[in-house]
Parts: C-alpha cells; sequence; structure tokens
C-alpha cells in the first residue's frame, strides 16, 4: 500500500510500517483470524462480478482519505471522545444518539 500511495501522490509516505498485535489496538475481549482470504466464487458463480479491482478499490479509498484527513480526523476525535465518555459511565448516552 504505501508503494501504490507514492505512485499516486505527491508526498512520499515516509511513516514507518509497524505491526501491531489486534488484542493491543482493539484491547481485550477482541477476537479475530490471524488471515482471511475473501472469496467471491459463490457471488461468481451466480454471475456477480465486481467492478474495481483490489488495487483500484485500495487506491479510490487512498484518495477519499486523502482528499477528507480534516474531517476524518475530527471524526475520529469525537469517537475518541465519545469511547471514552461511555467507558466512565455507560448509562451516558452518546451524541450520536440524542
Amino acid at each position: 500500500m504505501k508503494q501504490l500511495y507514492n505512485e499516486h501522490f505527491d508526498s512520499e509516505a515516509d511513516s514507518p510500517i509497524v505491526s501491531v498485535d489486534s488484542a493491543e489496538f482493539y484491547g481485550p475481549g477482541y477476537e479475530d483470524c490471524d488471515r482471511r482470504i475473501p472469496d467471491i466464487s459463490k457471488l461468481t458463480h451466480l454471475g456477480w462480478q465486481p467492478s474495481h479491482d483490489l488495487s483500484d478499490t485500495i487506491l479510490r479509498s487512498m484518495e477519499y482519505a486523502v482528499n477528507n484527513c480534516e474531517e476524518l480526523t475530527e471524526l475520529a476525535r469525537s469517537h475518541t471522545y465519545q469511547d471514552e465518555q461511555a467507558a466512565r459511565n455507560p448509562n451516558l448516552p452518546l451524541l450520536s444518539t440524542i
């Protein structure tokens, strides 16, 4: 992904890629498999075909993130704030539910 980013955007990504364990990132109680293998064979058997390949999908996601960086940062901060408030007081309604 870093190479794809560097090929398509003005600035080069110079942040290190750090591998983080899912339990450390998501917290205790999170369960996930270590490796997922997407399989669309049942869908293609029914006649469905993807309209974008994986590389194009990743690139379009990167473009959206780059073009909406400030908005996404604020959104992430507001969710972090809400998560912290919910952890402190589970009976307090979240802003999105008011």
